[in-house]
């Protein structure tokens, strides 16, 4: 049974949970500060009432008190909302900075203690040098010639930085998690740590600000908070880089570099050139999404991997992601050659064909790691002695080239799936600003006095 305690002009509503591993009473708490307007029967009827509904609550685990540690409100946010409501991508991302960035820093405190000093404190050591977790590391010398076995199965990062590693290179975090991910095997083991470390990018202070006041908003909206003191905090600045990618020229280049090419890697090309798909999107594509008749391409999945999990297939990165697109004639007819070159390899291979339904596959017809076309990529332009972008950057090459065709930008951020149009602006306001200058231009010599000169000569 809950007891009411009077404490000056509010009281205490106090109720016994059990007993803990140590024997000791667990006791859960709330405050109660009722209106100067209500009578005494009012105040006792309604005392009551929160004492019941504080008890049942209390009974069924839901209530949390404002007194827990931040870390044991993270834990419940993740099982009780992030795990049940956002993607898996972004569940392993938020997990990795909470488990490596706020849980050490901040897990300690009462979360209703938290303020302002304490983050900007946090906010400062994070700015320090030797904080990223994102160390370069090697190769572990015995795992070299396990690499070199597998090196043309291994299709989960590029070529040429498995070259580099088994050259004794360094590399990133998220590449050796990806290549101890697909052994199998842990990252500790399978790499050495490199020990030069370097400061947080502004970019990477934000996403830890995101997150942070994104869990002090939940705790706000569930009562436990009264306040959000990242409100009071400006975010973190992160830097802005223009969006590398080719221009005409270059793409014409390739272009015709690329006839000379598989036809599976020409087709991953003209489909980031093309329509400008993110990386998961192209892997998950299926023959069905392609409607020959209309002309027309559906995106609505993509595949990731997570390490821990392996490659996943969910719905695509946002509901505004999910979208319809033209094709080119052109892209439409070398889709039809990709199809007939496919069913001849699917016949082949007889019962070794796995059938997945997928446009790009693997050898035996089952889906691709997701950044396999990425891979495919980065060895043409090395072979064709290319100058280098990712294969995203195709994706940022597609909006350049429409952007400069005086395509207009809502039709630009439709196709590329982004929430909103400002998203597109934000991204290319470079690419934006050049065709406007060029619109001035224009105007300028559309009505100078030298092309009015002319006019009057003619007449």
């Amino acid at each position: 049974m809950a007891t009411i305690q009077k404490r000056k002009n509010s009281y205490r509503i106090v109720v016994s949970a059990g007993y803990d591993n140590a024997g000791r009473q667990i006791r859960k708490s709330t405050t109660y500060k009722p209106p100067e307007s209500l009578t005494a029967r009012q105040l006792e009827k309604e005392l009551n009432r929160i004492a019941l509904e504080f008890e049942l609550q209390c009974q069924k685990n839901l209530f949390m008190d404002s007194n827990i540690t931040f870390s044991e409100f993270c834990e419940k946010w993740f099982s009780d909302y992030a795990e049940k409501q956002l993607a898996p991508k972004t569940i392993y991302e938020y997990k990795r900075i909470y488990e490596h960035r706020l849980k050490p820093a901040l897990g300690y405190l009462k979360i209703n203690k938290i303020q302002v000093p304490h983050i900007l404190s946090f906010y400062d050591n994070l700015s320090e040098s030797g904080i990223r977790l994102d160390d370069k590391y090697k190769l572990n010398q015995k795992y070299i010639e396990k690499v070199k076995a597998n090196r043309k199965k291994l299709d989960c990062v590029a070529d040429s930085t498995i070259s580099g590693l088994l050259r004794g290179g360094i590399t990133t975090q998220k590449v050796a998690d990806k290549i101890s991910g697909w052994f199998n095997l842990p990252r500790d083991k399978m790499f050495i740590p490199n020990a030069k470390s370097d400061k947080l990018s502004g970019r990477s202070l934000n996403h830890v600000h995101k997150l942070l006041n994104t869990i002090f908003n939940a705790g706000v909206q569930w009562q436990i908070l009264d306040d959000n003191p990242c409100r009071r905090i400006k975010a973190p600045k992160a830097e802005k880089k223009e969006a590398k990618h080719y221009d005409e020229n270059q793409v014409a280049e390739m272009f015709n570099l690329l006839d000379n090419e598989e036809i599976c890697i020409k087709l991953a090309v003209y489909m980031g050139i093309f329509v400008g798909l993110r990386l998961g999107e192209l892997s998950a594509l299926s023959w069905d999404d392609i409607d020959f008749q209309a002309k027309t391409l559906t995106i609505n999945k993509s595949r990731q991997y997570i390490a821990g999990r392996g490659t996943i297939e969910k719905e695509t990165k946002t509901s505004s992601s999910n979208r319809v697109v033209s094709l080119s004639d052109m892209l439409i007819t070398l889709l039809e050659e990709y199809q007939s070159w496919q069913t001849k390899r699917r016949y082949q291979m007889g019962d070794k064909w796995q059938y997945s339904g997928k446009i790009f596959t693997s050898e035996n017809g089952g889906g691709i790691f997701p950044t396999t076309p990425s891979k495919w990529f980065s060895e043409f332009l090395q072979r064709r002695n290319l100058e280098k972008i990712t294969f995203h950057q195709l994706r940022h090459t597609n909006a350049s080239l429409l952007i400069s065709q005086g395509v207009d930008i809502v039709t630009v951020s439709k196709r590329l799936g982004h929430a909103k149009t400002s998203t597109t602006t934000d991204i290319y306001a470079h690419i934006i600003k050049k065709t406007d200058t060029a619109a001035a231009e224009k105007l300028n010599t559309l009505f100078s006095p030298t092309n009015d000169k002319k006019s009057k000569s003619r007449a």
